[in-house]
């Protein structure tokens, strides 16, 4: 995850983030209050993203996902990120290990949710069954809670998809699961795959 220069200063932000300072402090321990309080914030921050520089809209040259990180809390209560799934991308099956909403604003994201089958009873192995998926388009949004934070993000359209995302935690790869659907491993997420 990398940042575009300095970090993103502008009004529309701002008030975001004022805004998601006071609804952590307010329902920290109630994270199912939280993310639907955040999903309103959310969806009204997308009516108009003009205030979004280009210079974090970018995607990879290789056509995967790239993330920026537009503000991170001082205390590491939440992270905001601008992320631009490539055209035809799709993310390896993964988990979040924290509350989170993601709004699309441009293209469309396609979300297929799964949950695990098995007891939790072997380290490193899961079995997982698909609940179908959703297409997300301009102006939707997607709550994550654990234990049924677990999915994957694709872009089925020609150009690349951009949404901004909210984590209750720095999604750096630490503590996020990989789920292999045909071996049942379970490894450590690794940016880049």
């Amino acid at each position: 995850m990398e940042q575009a220069g300095r970090p993103l200063r502008c009004p529309e932000l701002a008030a975001f983030t004022r805004r998601l300072d006071a609804l952590v402090a307010t329902h920290s321990d109630d994270a199912p209050t939280l993310v639907a309080a955040l999903r309103q914030a959310l969806e009204y921050l997308l009516t108009d993203m003009q205030w979004l520089p280009p210079a974090y809209c970018q995607p990879q040259p290789d056509g995967r996902d790239k993330q920026y990180v537009l503000h991170r809390h001082p205390a590491r209560a939440y992270v905001v990120i601008s992320r631009v799934v490539g055209a035809g991308w799709t993310t390896p099956v993964h988990d979040h290990k924290s509350w989170g909403v993601v709004g699309v604003w441009q293209g469309e994201e396609h979300e297929e949710r799964f949950v695990r089958t098995d007891a939790h009873a072997r380290p490193g192995y899961a079995t997982l069954r698909s609940l179908g998926g959703t297409v997300h388009g301009p102006g939707s949004t997607s709550l994550l809670l654990p234990p049924d934070d677990i999915h994957r993000i694709g872009n089925p359209g020609p150009t690349p998809a951009l949404s901004l995302h909210v984590y209750g935690r720095v999604p750096d790869g630490e503590g996020c699961d990989v789920f292999n659907l045909e071996t049942g491993t379970v490894t450590r997420w690794r940016r880049g795959r």
